[in-house]
């Protein structure tokens, strides 16, 4: 579905956004484009999916509850096994890093 490929690249962006901190720590720190972006991002995608002129034009079906869920939770499972890689990642880091 395409709100899982639009929900990938949001969790993309914000995942992307440090290598160091966590999404939530990024959040805090203000940035505009980034707020342009998701602001975009999301209307355009509840313009495709809700009103009938766009959807015919991409093609696109009448969206199910059920399905947007997946899509959602899909983004989320995203963010929180690439949030676990890089906490893995520092961790280990330090660990290196107090040995030397």
């Amino acid at each position: 579905m395409f709100a899982t490929l639009v929900a990938a690249f949001i969790v993309i962006i914000l995942v992307n956004r440090s290598w160091t901190r966590s999404v939530i720590a990024m959040m805090r720190v203000s940035n505009a484009a980034l707020q342009w972006v998701m602001i975009g991002t999301c209307t355009f995608l509840a313009v495709v999916l809700a009103v009938p002129f766009a959807r015919r034009l991409f093609h696109f079906a009448p969206p199910h509850t059920t399905d947007l869920i997946i899509s959602i939770g899909a983004g989320l499972l995203s963010v929180l096994w690439f949030e676990w890689v890089k906490l893995a990642d520092n961790k280990s880091f330090v660990t290196l890093g107090d040995k030397q």
